[in-house]
């Protein structure tokens, strides 16, 4: 145990470009590849308890090298209407685990393969806009920080997201907007092992939720615009957002995990003429209803009691 002193710095180079070709008015493909290299570096020193001395300070780097990009495809039916479906492989360095008599060990970087596809449209000359969109998500050295020991240590594994948005854009009348979305998310951990931080016991993690992944979400809000005279207006606005339980410990404890909730905010906004300035009245959670947003289990050498946070209460 011990005082630890990190440092840690990226170098990044790439390479990248992209180009579409449109077949018609009506369908246009695109391409794009990157081609990237990232060296890390990184220097962890530990000061031992009690002291006795600095421990001497190691050193490690490493260098990835990865292709990534994108192939998307465009039909428009109508001008108003848009089909699309695209693919991409995406890649992400996230750095070192700092182990104590070890020294700075490279995670391997995070690989994704993203499908998305869907459809964007317009109706009544734009006073109704509404988007669909399903997507899957394939993860591989998907990284997850857990605490083993006194230690907080990255792990790599997979992991499958799945799901489908929607969201709608509505204006009844030239000073009244209204939106409403909605998603669904179902995203399990693939070929994952989990150390638990309390027993040191290791279990598969597969078919869990990640955390802080709700099964469903969705959100509304509306806005007027009230016309004062001179061009200054006036907007009361009101946002509701909901959304299911999740889980914070990718075990899925039952314990640790945070219940559903709503949380709904307000805004008055006072606007002047040409958008000179604006003066805005707001609350944030009427509901007053503190939420836990972070809920983890310490270390076990101080007994392994939780740790929450929370959200904030009631502001204006």
């Amino acid at each position: 145990g011990g005082n630890r002193f990190n440092k840690a710095d990226l170098r990044s180079f790439a390479v990248y470009g992209q180009g579409s070709y449109e077949f018609s008015d009506q369908f246009k493909a695109t391409l794009g590849l990157r081609w990237t290299e990232d060296k890390l570096n990184a220097v962890f020193s530990q000061v031992p308890y009690p002291v006795l001395g600095a421990l001497p300070p190691t050193a490690n780097s490493a260098r990835f090298r990865e292709v990534t990009g994108r192939a998307a495809l465009e039909f428009r039916p109508a001008e108003d209407i848009l089909l699309y479906a695209q693919a991409s492989r995406g890649f992400n360095v996230t750095g070192f685990n700092a182990v104590s008599g070890v020294g700075p060990v490279p995670i391997t970087p995070e690989i994704i393969y993203a499908y998305e596809g869907g459809v964007k449209s317009a109706f009544a000359d734009g006073r109704v806009v509404l988007n669909l969109a399903g997507f899957y998500n394939d993860y591989q050295n998907l990284n997850q920080t857990q605490v083993v020991g006194a230690t907080s240590v990255t792990d790599t594994g997979g992991a499958r997201i799945l799901g489908v948005e929607a969201e709608a854009v509505l204006r009844p009348v030239d000073r009244l907007r209204i939106n409403l979305s909605f998603a669904y998310l179902d995203a399990t951990y693939q070929n994952f092992n989990f150390t638990n931080p309390l027993t040191g016991a290791t279990a598969s993690l597969d078919g869990n939720r990640l955390v802080r992944a709700p099964r469903l979400s969705g959100s509304a809000g509306a806005e007027y615009a009230f016309p004062l005279g001179g061009e200054w207006t006036l907007t009361p606005r009101v946002d509701v957002y909901a959304q299911g339980r999740v889980f914070y410990r990718a075990d899925n404890n039952p314990a640790l995990q945070g219940s559903s909730f709503t949380r709904t905010n307000a805004t008055l906004s006072l606007r002047a003429p040409e958008n000179r300035f604006s003066v805005e009245a707001f609350v944030e959670n009427l509901e007053n209803d503190t939420q836990i947003t972070n809920l983890t289990a310490s270390f076990p050498q101080l007994g392994g009691f939780p740790l929450a946070t929370f959200s904030a209460p009631r502001t204006y």
